[in-house]
């Protein structure tokens, strides 16, 4: 019985130690995206970062972004992927690890931040549709509990296909 309990708490220590190590491939989603109609453009730069909160090594992408109406620039802040933290980000993407170490995951946890209308979200998510070209399906849903009356929305479009067009 005892050697059993070893047992077990040894597997345990195991998997909590691979897990604590876990760094996500991230590399298909770095770069400059690009999403385009006939009156909107909206372009997207996104970058790794890895950073220490609360004992714990996470790795995420963050982005900047520039959107473009009806030929007028109304938001852009693509200069600042060089210089932007975790904490001023607008754009946070992320997984769940659950994918195995090193593997590129299909999709990722979008946290977005709409500066046109202060509304903010975090249960959207992008998911990758062809690697070659590179395509991701970026999908924004509506913040769900209290109705705010001042609620305006999203200025960007909800539901768009990014194709990369830089690494």
């Amino acid at each position: 019985m005892l050697k059993k309990i070893v047992l077990l708490f040894l597997i345990l220590c195991f998997n909590l130690t691979l897990y604590s190590q876990y760094i996500p491939n991230y590399d298909i989603y770095v770069g400059t995206w690009k999403y385009k109609t006939t009156n909107e453009i909206f372009i997207m730069k996104t970058k790794k970062y890895d950073y220490d909160f609360m004992g714990d090594h996470y790795y995420i992408l963050v982005g900047t972004f520039k959107y473009v109406k009806n030929g007028v620039t109304l938001f852009d802040n693509l200069i600042s992927i060089q210089t932007q933290t975790v904490n001023e980000a607008l754009i946070r993407f992320s997984n769940y690890k659950i994918f195995p170490n090193n593997q590129t995951p299909n999709f990722l946890k979008l946290s977005f931040f709409d500066p046109l209308t202060g509304t903010g979200n975090g249960d959207s998510k992008i998911t990758i549709i062809s690697t070659s070209p590179a395509k991701i399906q970026w999908s924004l849903k509506e913040p769900e509990g209290i109705v705010d009356m001042d609620y305006q929305g999203y200025a960007i479009p909800m539901e768009m296909v990014l194709t990369k067009v830089e690494n």
